[in-house]
């Protein structure tokens, strides 16, 4: 009696979150004869898609162009345009081609089968219908459909990501290389300060590429699934004393004060590698845009369950309308800082995706020539007081 309501319990859950992938998906069904398929209808309606309706083919492929429906359910038997012929003008078309098409047919051989296949279709359904049956179809070629357009997505990010580092590589050995080349050429000529000015040059642009390069292969490792998530309890403070003392002497250069104001005991049970690599990428951003004189502070509270770390600068600020895809690599941000410094915006990508692994977001609140505060949140997965008295306790 238990078992059997589990499985009432189990089928009732798997048709809710069916009801919920399939609340945006539009089904367009086209039949010339309507009145049996009005429990269908409602049936697919109540199972959480928007359904449209067209009783003919010349009325199916005007509707098809003006809403481009996620799916068409499309009877072969009508008269005027037969299904084959409908679906063949639908694939005709750029904006149709690529819709999935389910015939509906009451032709069970297997010549027609195969002949709305070479047609173009992706499936069929035999009247009468089963309704569960036309659902779980339907549910599956929209799965497809996401997947195929997620992997295209995601083959077009990977294209654009490395055709901006291939751009921003060889800028930056071209530097490197006219660099060295001009001082070993140079070097009996140059007075003992030109030679510092041209080593310091060399050195700030091989530490730009190697950091290009860093990222580079952080965001390979992740895109992999080599980059695993493997939290551990850590102290904060120890992270940022290291953070610090990394880029004390950057800072320095432009006269830019760093501070923070984590103390010690401040636990966090996260994955203390990829914190680093983010706040490592904040840092060095906000030193980048802030102005000499200026100041660059990076902090954490508590908020329901997660850490937030932010960095605050006194740079200068990013306009309104840029906040909004800031984050996203199609619209990488690559100006110059206030020193000129050079640079392509993947880090905060890399950011992104890093705080995603660590169950968090991260975001950006900005006022334009006052300055920047980059946050991200972290998932705090045991609480904090109770793990680190046992790591005092030697438990």
């Amino acid at each position: 009696m238990l078992f059997i309501f589990f499985l009432k319990i189990m089928h009732y859950w798997g048709k809710q979150m069916l009801k919920k992938d399939n609340s945006q998906a539009v089904i367009l069904l086209v039949d010339d004869n309507l009145n049996n398929l009005k429990l269908l209808i409602e049936y697919l309606k109540h199972s959480g898609f928007k359904v449209l309706i067209a009783k003919n083919g010349i009325e199916a492929i005007k509707r098809s162009k003006l809403v481009v429906p996620d799916l068409i359910l499309l009877d072969i038997m009508m008269p005027g345009m037969n299904g084959y012929e409908v679906c063949d003008e639908l694939k005709k078309c750029v904006q149709t081609s690529e819709i999935p098409i389910i015939f509906m047919t009451a032709l069970t051989d297997t010549t027609n089968k195969v002949k709305g296949f070479e047609h173009g279709a992706v499936d069929y359904i035999t009247k009468p219908f089963q309704h569960e049956e036309v659902l779980m179809r339907i549910s599956t070629h929209l799965t497809i459909i996401r997947q195929k357009k997620r992997l295209a997505e995601l083959n077009a990010t990977k294209d654009k990501f490395f055709s901006i580092v291939a751009h921003d590589m060889r800028n930056a050995f071209a530097s490197l290389l006219n660099g060295t080349q001009f001082l070993s050429e140079s070097v009996q000529k140059l007075s003992k300060d030109q030679i510092d000015k041209f080593s310091k040059n060399i050195y700030s642009s091989a530490k730009n590429t190697f950091k290009l390069l860093q990222n580079l292969l952080e965001w390979a490792r992740l895109q992999r699934g080599a980059y695993e998530y493997a939290p551990q309890l850590f102290d904060f403070h120890t992270i940022a004393i290291e953070m610090t003392s990394l880029y004390e002497e950057m800072a320095k250069q432009k006269n830019i004060h760093l501070t923070h104001d984590i103390v010690e005991g401040t636990f966090i049970h996260s994955d203390s590698q990829m914190i680093k690599t983010i706040l490592r990428n904040f840092i060095t951003n906000a030193i980048k845009y802030t102005y000499s004189e200026g100041s660059v502070h990076f902090s954490m509270k508590q908020d329901d369950g997660y850490k937030i770390i932010s960095v605050k600068d006194t740079g200068v600020g990013i306009p309104h309308e840029e906040i909004s895809n800031f984050f996203q690599i199609d619209t990488t941000h690559s100006a110059p800082g206030t020193c000129q410094e050079t640079g392509t915006g993947l880090g905060l990508i890399l950011c992104k995706e890093l705080a995603e692994k660590c169950g968090g977001n991260i975001w950006v609140e900005s006022v334009p020539q006052q300055g920047s505060t980059f946050y991200v949140s972290i998932r705090d997965e045991q609480n904090d007081s109770r793990v680190a008295n046992n790591l005092i306790a030697g438990k």
